[in-house]
């Protein structure tokens, strides 16, 4: 029942989408703090330990999408090309809140043919959306090398990915 009421509750998150924007973004804000410590699998079963995502200095990138979230939907193109061009230098993890496991959410993914570039983790329990404090799709965050979360959007309108863009650029040029 708590399952389905935080499915409930996300997903009406969703579709309120900029009414809630900028409360959100500034309501739960971990822009400058340590990015919350998981452990987690991706779609596939592997382990994804957070810890572990920053070795090498990598620059983080998660962010929250929908299956139903139009906005998410039209980001994703925009995702895959940065993951495309900085693949080498950034981690980025699309985080499903669907509230669905790895194999249907992997079915879903092939039935919409949405081309993903990058690593998904579904999120079945929602313990990332919780851990997140994620109530509002999409939600991208950014976290430098040492894990300090440094950027953070909701929402997806065309040309949000230049700022998404500067940020990585201005991060892999502080290292």
């Amino acid at each position: 029942m708590l399952r389905a009421m935080r499915l409930l509750a996300a997903l009406l998150a969703m579709f309120a989408g900029n009414a809630f924007a900028n409360s959100n973004e500034n309501a739960a804000s971990f822009v400058g703090k340590p990015s919350p410590v998981f452990e987690t699998r991706d779609i596939a079963g592997a382990p994804i330990v957070s810890t572990k995502l920053f070795d090498g200095g990598k620059i983080v990138v998660l962010n929250f999408w929908g299956l139903r979230c139009g906005a998410c939907l039209a980001e994703m193109p925009t995702l895959n090309d940065l993951h495309d061009r900085y693949k080498d230098r950034i981690v980025l993890l699309g985080v499903n809140n669907d509230g669905v496991d790895g194999p249907f959410l992997a079915k879903q993914i092939g039935k919409m043919k949405l081309k993903i570039d990058y690593t998904i983790l579904p999120d079945p329990e929602m313990k990332l959306v919780d851990l997140f404090k994620m109530t509002v799709a999409p939600l991208t965050l950014v976290m430098d090398s040492r894990g300090t979360v440094r950027y953070q959007h909701v929402d997806y309108a065309p040309g949000d990915e230049k700022a998404l863009e500067k940020i990585i650029k201005s991060l892999l040029e502080e290292k």
